[in-house]
């Protein structure tokens, strides 16, 4: 049988790869299919002084800092590097708060009954925290990482679906060779 385990894995392998990359790369050309990081004019500011600020485990060996102002009603999350020195700032007490935030993106978290706005700049009393810079470097740097995870994954998936081709053709010739070789009549 040519499609052993190690082959179906390779055959999934590759699929996952091909989808990956052929996504990710699609964002690339195609910014509006949602992947590529906010313009900055599109962003809004809010100014306050941290009420509440509660860090989570994002899942990526990161953290993400949920937090809300006293002065709006509105929840507020910042998902990306140096996620601690954003915290440290927040905790100071009485300390103003600047951000840059797309109002047109907002998700629930399970379990938490809040609505949050994705955070792409932070601004402590006129200290820049993180920039709107910083923060899409390091958004577009995890979307290169994810890329090109997809075509090493699918190259090495491919090879890998090659090797077991070959061995299963070696295994399999070998067995039609010695069935194709003249016997020897013992001779009466």
């Amino acid at each position: 049988m040519l499609y052993n385990k190690d082959s179906v894995a390779a055959l999934f392998g590759i699929l996952l790869g091909l989808l990956i990359t052929a996504y990710y790369g699609l964002t690339l050309v195609y910014p509006e299919l949602g992947l590529t990081h906010p313009e900055r004019a599109v962003l809004e500011r809010f100014k306050g002084t941290v009420e509440w600020v509660k860090e989570t485990e994002a899942g990526r060996g990161e953290d993400s800092i949920r937090f809300k102002f006293k002065e709006f009603e509105k929840y507020f999350v910042y998902h990306s590097t140096e996620a601690n020195l954003v915290k440290e700032e927040f905790e100071i007490p009485n300390s103003n708060i600047e951000i840059l935030v797309d109002m047109s993106d907002s998700h629930s978290p399970p379990l938490d009954e809040h609505s949050y706005h994705t955070v792409y700049e932070v601004v402590s009393d006129s200290a820049n925290v993180r920039s709107y810079e910083q923060v899409k470097n390091a958004y577009m740097s995890d979307f290169k990482s994810i890329l090109w995870i997809g075509v090493g994954l699918f190259v090495f998936s491919a090879l890998f679906l090659l090797y077991e081709t070959y061995k299963y053709r070696r295994k399999h010739n070998k067995k039609i060779m010695a069935g194709t070789r003249k016997q020897r009549v013992p001779r009466i």
